[in-house]
């Protein structure tokens, strides 16, 4: 069997734990189906991605007796089903067998995972069932145990009853002495019947018998007309809550607020969406996130990224996870979080394929391309000297013809005021435009995030890059990723200034690789 990087004991623990079958299982995971996919054009060099069977959302991102667990949508051909893996540090996982499949219910979808001090706790949608509680105490939680006799706890019988609520992918938590689950989902306004997102709220005492107590949001002002309450996320960041979810309508949104335990609602105090353009076009999806170990008050937060539609036969078109992010209380505002890679995506550098270079001086108008700095399984980052200039623009991935390559710009106090007025500039403007990244396939409309610099602040970018996927990181401010098909290969990179001049103070590159 393969076993990666546990120790004896440890596989000595798990294989006592394993069937005949799911040791099988793993196997052909880890040697068969892996191997067939990463001959691939295209497949991911140090992103993770299901070896078998189609990727979907990232469920119950946890950790439990030294390990990080990642279960996720995967389909086979016979439906969804909860797929799972483990790591030390976020970054290198090790497939387990499958950790949650169908039996009352047609299909396992969506939920999370919560952590007690003897027990993990799984809530999830069981399609045409409803919420399904399973319960696992080994220590790699392979051995999970459904409740209620395996049937529902909240049935979707309800879904077309006049109770007031409907059942789709929960979230779970303690106040107090009491479980909470919220299953997110929708209602219609009234008057123009587009859909209202919903946290459908239930108390619990035991798991099984759920009673249901309203709607869990309240000031609700960030939603777009047409949100959906999807894979919500509903945890304590520093001194607020977060409510991460995704919106088949517009993709991954936060809301930040304030939770009152005695009335058991949540007061959104601001909200932000992750992407402006179609998540189902190559963009991000839903969330999974957890508390940060080091007890910070962070969280660590993992999409799943969509696949490029008409890619040419034979290229890996499979979901991809994002790397690693941490989340915490923005600095400079309560009611907006700050995102970055996670400190361990680090692990992932090759030592010794450092090259830095500084105080690059960027002529306006003219490209500036490092010879010795190219490819496609690198992390760029870049420091702009604190000036504002009409537009940077960095081309990643550009073909030897230049007619494929992927563009990150940056318009620097480009945007608008904010609601008040009261901000010291107008908003900077950060856009992945993947719109030329491939002769083949069809891309996403240009993405944008928008934050507030100070004018004294320098601008950073981290930039990687991963065969088929292209993640952006700015200030902690925005971030921003897209799937990608580029088919001639391109490694270069450029940098340009529009405009005006400006000193490009550091230049800095890995490789990185598993």
């Amino acid at each position: 069997m393969i076993y990666g990087d546990f120790d004896a004991s440890e596989k000595e623990l798990l294989e006592s734990l394993l069937t005949d079958e799911e040791k099988e299982f793993i196997n052909k995971t880890a040697v068969e189906w892996s191997a067939t996919e990463r001959k691939q054009p295209l497949y991911p060099a140090y992103h993770f991605t299901s070896p078998h069977g189609f990727l979907n959302d990232p469920n119950g991102l946890c950790y439990w007796k030294g390990y990080w667990h990642m279960f996720y949508q995967v389909n086979f051909g016979k439906g969804w089903v909860w797929a799972h893996a483990v790591s030390r540090d976020l970054v290198h996982w090790k497939h387990l067998p499958r950790a949650i499949t169908p039996e009352f219910e047609k299909e396992c979808y969506s939920g999370m995972v919560l952590i007690e001090e003897d027990r993990a706790i799984a809530a999830y949608y069981g399609v045409d069932a409803g919420i399904m509680i399973a319960v696992a105490t080994d220590p790699f939680l392979v051995r999970w145990e459904k409740l209620n006799g395996g049937h529902p706890v909240i049935p979707v019988t309800s879904n077309n009853s006049e109770c007031g609520y409907e059942v789709y992918d929960p979230c779970i938590w303690k106040n107090g002495d009491t479980y909470c689950l919220i299953s997110g989902r929708f209602t219609a306004n009234e008057h123009t019947k587009a859909k209202v997102r919903q946290g459908f709220l239930f108390e619990s005492t035991d798991l099984i018998h759920w009673n249901f107590k309203g709607n869990f949001l309240e000031n609700d002002i960030f939603a777009h007309p047409g949100d959906d309450l999807a894979c919500p996320y509903f945890l304590p960041c520093g001194n607020r809550h977060l409510l991460f979810h995704f919106s088949h309508h517009s993709g991954p949104k936060m809301m930040i607020g304030d939770y009152d335990r005695t009335r058991n609602r949540f007061i959104a105090t601001g909200g932000r969406s992750f992407t402006s353009s179609a998540s189902h076009i190559g963009g991000l999806l839903a969330p999974s996130l957890f508390p940060d170990i080091s007890g910070d008050g962070s969280l660590k937060l993992i999409h799943n990224v969509y696949s490029v539609q008409n890619l040419p036969k034979g290229y890996y078109s499979n979901g991809i996870m994002s790397l690693p992010r941490t989340v915490r209380i923005a600095a400079d505002s309560e009611n907006d979080v700050e995102i970055e890679p996670a400190k361990e995506v680090e692990l992932l550098r090759v030592a010794e394929s450092r090259i830095l270079k500084t105080d690059i001086p960027l002529r306006a108008n003219e490209t500036y391309e490092p010879e010795d700095i190219r490819g496609n399984t690198v992390e760029l980052l870049a420091e702009f000297e604190s000036q504002s200039t009409s537009l940077i623009e960095i081309r990643v991935m550009m073909s030897d013809d230049e007619k494929e390559y992927s563009a990150i710009r940056i318009y620097r106090e480009r945007g608008f005021l904010g609601f008040d007025h009261s901000k010291e500039t107008r908003e900077t403007v950060v856009q992945l435009d993947t719109s030329y990244s491939s002769e083949k396939g069809i891309m996403r409309l240009p993405d944008e995030q928008r934050f507030f610099m100070k004018p004294s602040d320098k601008l950073n970018l981290r930039i990687f890059l991963d065969h088929s996927i292209i993640e952006v990181f700015v200030n902690g401010k925005a971030a921003l990723t897209a799937r990608v098909a580029p088919t001639k290969a391109g490694n270069r990179i450029t940098v340009v200034s529009r405009g005006k001049d400006l000193l490009l103070e550091k230049l800095e590159a890995y490789e990185l690789s598993l």
